[in-house]
């Protein structure tokens, strides 16, 4: 279906018109984290993933169906956000250093 993780859980959260804070419940998380999770602002963890494929009784294949090929291949959130730091303070440095 070409969706994030986060656009996915939107959506079957939508499609089986359920809440976000009983979603939250399921994978034991605040509903400020799941907010967080359906932006892609943070990683939806392993255990997180099979409470909710457990919840929506769909297997794994189901789940990666609605994902782009892109979001399946992208990098760790986190590996992303450190690149980007390191990216931004070299910027910084060059700047400071060009005469």
């Amino acid at each position: 279906m070409n969706k994030t993780i986060g656009e996915a859980i939107d959506y079957l959260i939508q499609q089986k018109g359920q809440y976000r804070k009983d979603i939250a419940e399921v994978l034991k998380i605040s509903g400020g984290t799941l907010t967080d999770i359906i932006r892609n602002e943070k990683e939806l963890s392993f255990l997180m993933g099979m409470r909710l494929l457990e919840h929506f009784e769909l297997s794994v294949d189901e789940f990666l169906r609605l994902l782009s090929k892109e979001e399946i291949g992208r990098k760790a959130l986190s590996s992303i956000k450190f690149f980007e730091k390191k990216k931004r303070k070299e910027k910084r440095l060059e700047e400071t250093n060009t005469p």
